[in-house]
């Protein structure tokens, strides 16, 4: 496997098409950082610079995989819709895929990616969201 060597980043390349990855084409994150680079899922996995953290989301927990790197900003892709985040000073982001699972008649059950979710984090606390939702063609969020 080939890496990018950016400063002082070493992010594996990813040699496999976002369709070959289960992905739509249209349907990615890019990660710009303070020092110029920028990371594309065209050519990254988000895995290779994320780590699993619960976070406090309103009044409940959830698990977020949240960027090691430090972002400066980031903007998600979905369906012909975009939207980006500017993390404030402190706070780390995160991004999901959004799916949806349907149990078809014949008991198997057929998943669908709907949309992406981005967001940030400050203390383990969520303190902001944008959901691209393809479903209803719209952009909505939530900040704190």
């Amino acid at each position: 496997m080939f890496n990018i060597f950016k400063k002082k980043h070493i992010i594996p390349v990813e040699t496999r098409s976002l369709e070959q990855r289960g992905l739509p084409e249209d349907s990615y994150f890019e990660v710009g950082l303070g020092d110029g680079t920028l990371y594309s899922e065209k050519f990254c996995n988000w895995r290779d610079f994320s780590e699993e953290m619960v976070i406090l989301y309103g009044d409940k927990k959830k698990v977020a995989n949240v960027c090691t790197l430090p972002v400066k900003k980031i903007t998600i892709h979905h369906g012909g819709l975009q939207t980006s985040i500017e993390p404030e000073k402190g706070e780390q982001v995160y991004q999901a895929i959004k799916s949806s699972a349907t149990l078809q008649s014949d008991s198997s059950v057929k998943t669908e990616i709907v949309g992406r979710v981005v967001g940030t984090v400050k203390d383990g606390i969520m303190t902001q969201e944008k959901v691209i939702d393809a479903r209803i063609n719209e952009i909505y969020g939530i900040k704190i």
